[in-house]
């Protein structure tokens, strides 16, 4: 389970301007950020590329829905019921969910290229069941996210 297979691409872009790829065309650049994002890491350098550049795409992603979501609640304000009707919210639960989540995805990741960067240079073996599943699984950190990010929001409202 990817969840950045959608949006990666996308934001690739702008993620290669924040990390300041190298390239001469801006496809290129894209290109660059896709395959460090998507490739199989084999050595520990390409591990950190890998969670440094999905961590700046969860933060791009995070610039971007973050705005929108205090966007909807301002209008949503204005319904029936006002900060404390429903609509108002079930917005706001909503927003603080997706804001929380991106977050944590962002942090998770640059968490994880400080620790392959600081203390698992040079000591990184791919064929490892337990390396993988704690550097590569992203079903644990989304659970644990999704899990927060519902406290999180369930506190707000």
């Amino acid at each position: 389970m990817d969840l950045l297979a959608w949006p990666g691409p996308r934001l690739a872009g702008w993620v290669a301007k924040v990390l300041d790829v190298e390239g001469r065309t801006p496809e290129a650049r894209r290109a660059e950020v896709i395959r460090d994002m998507t490739s199989a890491p084999g050595d520990d350098y390409e591990l950190f590329l890998r969670h440094l550049t999905r961590s700046v795409t969860w933060f791009v992603l995070l610039a971007l829905v973050f705005p929108a979501t205090l966007l909807l609640l301002v209008p949503a304000s204005f319904l029936p019921g006002g900060r404390d009707g429903t609509p108002f919210l079930a917005i706001l639960f909503a927003a603080s969910l997706l804001t929380f989540f991106a977050l944590f995805m962002a942090c998770v990741h640059l968490l994880k290229a400080l620790v392959v960067n600081y203390l698992l240079e040079d000591r990184w073996d791919g064929r490892s069941r337990v390396g993988r599943a704690l550097m590569l699984a992203q079903t644990p950190d989304v659970v644990v996210a999704l899990g927060l990010a519902v406290l999180v929001a369930r506190s707000l409202v």
